[in-house]
């Protein structure tokens, strides 16, 4: 333990919780959150939240949301004095992140605390930090060297391969020795299933034959998605060739299909591969931010769920049309192929926001049910607070009367008994109204009928006026997701937005947003509004709404 707490008793922190995953740490989170707490009440500090990230990396950022927000609270100039964590490493494994996530808070004027790790104060404490990173990290890397190599070896020797098998194979035991207490030592060889090895072999025949990914995974269904089949195509595994890490074994089992007919299924994967790549350096790189389809990554099939995807495909004049498609059309094949145009679907959006949902009336009426609905809430919430602050009024009086016999008429082991539990229970609750405290609903703002008239003006003017780009910025924050279905030439949908809407402001050539997006991130702000459009020659809509207005999520 470090030597002085940096704490005053009555600091309200963070903590962070990690592990990895392994099996073996099915209780780690459960572990590390039992002695954070234990050691808050022996200190009277007070354990505000708790951020959690489950099964996660610690070689990565990537994914761990619980310690992205707990930044982000941190660069929102919280009420907490820092966090503490179990284990140096189990904030992070990574010494590049390790100290650039400590450095921020840090400046920040916030206090990194570990329980487990024993840090000097001052400047040596930051060599012994970079000392603990570095150990980390090491360990990781060599914890990594030495699995690969033991699994070369057991390849290489017995030719047991871990994890599951490709499609078409199974495990098949191998006594490959005894362990240590003298129990039988298995692994697995890697051998064709004689159910699924005929599937496979009649999936490379069908595509050396020509047939295309649909036929064959009607005819087989080896996998769930057509996706799944791009990488057994090149699998040498099912000529007999193992290929682990830098090994290659021959005639490691027995083949499924000849090598003739592999060889043609190469061919043609690269000759379908050509005819469908997008160059990456090119406009039509429908993933590319600069892309024409504003509304990718927020619009999705109202038939199956599935996301919608953009897609180009050159007319004989020359011409692009742009669609979106259904993405489990193509993957699963558990939907229809209806191509949205992407012209038609955009505008009858866009006017949906310029006609309907931006509308005086309609933004007042939402937005005085939305204040009405919440006024409700934040009565419950301001009850149970009065509840909290009258138990905590009640054990402080009962502490100040205990106190005061003290210093009368002497201790004695029952009441100090009995001051030590109101202390803790008075610990708890104070630890229970900082959590109750921060997950409390932020009250809408307060905004005249003129200003949301105001607001909503000047975004159907960006609307009208803006660019691609800007464009693009203000949808996303304004929709949260948007499902749209095609039925012959009607596109018929529903819009699910933020409300109230976000204030924009041009800045240059950029568009800086003040959000109540920042409320709107929860689905309490979350409206639905439908919308229809005619599909016309030239792309011209006739733009309908069915529901005038919002309509609550539910």
């Amino acid at each position: 333990m470090q030597s002085a707490l940096p704490f005053q008793p009555g600091t309200r922190l963070f903590a962070y919780l990690r592990d990895s995953g392994h099996e073996d740490q099915d209780l780690s989170i459960p572990q590390q959150e039992a002695q954070i707490h234990d050691w808050a009440i022996a200190h009277q500090f007070i354990i505000s939240r708790i951020y959690k990230d489950e099964a996660k990396k610690g070689s990565s950022v990537v994914g761990r949301a619980a310690l992205q927000e707990m930044m982000n609270a941190f660069r929102h100039n919280c009420a907490e004095a820092g966090v503490v964590v179990w284990k140096y490493n189990r904030f992070a494994r990574n010494v590049d992140n390790a100290q650039f996530f400590r450095a921020e808070m840090r400046n920040l004027g916030y206090v990194f605390y570990s329980l487990n790790d024993n840090i000097p104060d001052g400047p040596a404490g930051r060599v012994f930090e970079a000392l603990i990173d570095y150990k980390d990290e090491q360990f990781l890397l060599d914890l990594s060297i030495d699995v690969k190599r033991g699994l070369r070896d057991l390849v290489q020797q017995h030719g047991c391969v871990p994890g599951m098998p490709p499609r078409g194979l199974r495990r098949e035991p191998v006594n490959i020795g005894n362990r240590r207490d003298g129990t039988p030592h298995f692994g697995h060889k890697w051998v064709p299933d004689p159910e699924t090895a005929p599937l496979v072999k009649q999936a490379f025949e069908m595509r050396a034959a020509g047939a295309s990914l649909g036929e064959i995974h009607a005819a087989t269904r080896l996998y769930g998605s057509i996706s799944s089949y791009a990488t057994c195509w090149s699998n040498k595994i099912y000529i007999g060739t193992l290929k682990f890490s830098d090994l290659t074994i021959e005639n490691y089992c027995d083949p499924i299909v000849t090598t003739d007919v592999w060889l043609r299924v190469q061919e043609i994967q690269k000759t379908m591969g050509g005819q469908h790549r997008v160059a990456s350096n090119t406009t039509d790189h429908p993933r590319r931010q600069t892309s024409r389809f504003l509304l990718s990554g927020i619009a999705n099939c109202a038939r199956c769920g599935a996301p919608l995807f953009g897609h180009s495909s050159k007319q004989r004049n020359g011409s692009l049309l742009d669609s979106y498609v259904c993405t489990g059309a193509y993957r699963l094949r558990n939907c229809t192929r209806h191509r949205i145009p992407r012209h038609d679907f955009e505008q009858a959006v866009i006017a949906t926001f310029q006609t309907e949902i931006l509308r005086g009336e309609i933004l007042q009426r939402v937005y005085d049910e939305l204040q009405a609905a919440q006024k409700e809430i934040i009565l419950e919430q301001d009850t149970k607070h009065a509840d909290i602050n009258q138990k905590l009024s009640n054990l402080r009086r009962q502490i100040k009367n205990i106190t005061n016999a003290i210093m009368e008429h002497g201790h004695s082991k029952n009441l100090l008994d009995n001051l030590s539990d109101l202390e803790r229970e008075q610990l708890r609750l104070l630890n229970e109204q900082a959590k109750f405290e921060s997950l409390r609903i932020m009250p809408v703002p307060n905004l005249s009928q003129p200003e949301l008239q105001e607001r909503s003006d000047r975004i159907i003017e960006l609307l009208k006026t803006s660019d691609q780009e800007r464009l693009r910025t203000i949808l996303r924050a304004l929709i949260a997701h948007v499902d749209v279905d095609r039925n012959s030439n009607q596109l018929t949908g529903t819009i699910y937005y933020y409300y109230p809407p976000p204030l924009f402001i041009l800045h240059e050539k950029n568009i800086m947003i003040i959000p109540f997006a920042e409320l709107a991130m929860s689905s309490a702000y979350q409206y639905a509004t439908t919308f229809s459009a005619q599909l016309r020659y030239h792309s011209q809509i006739r733009q309908n709404s069915s529901v005038p207005g919002g309509q609550k999520m539910a």
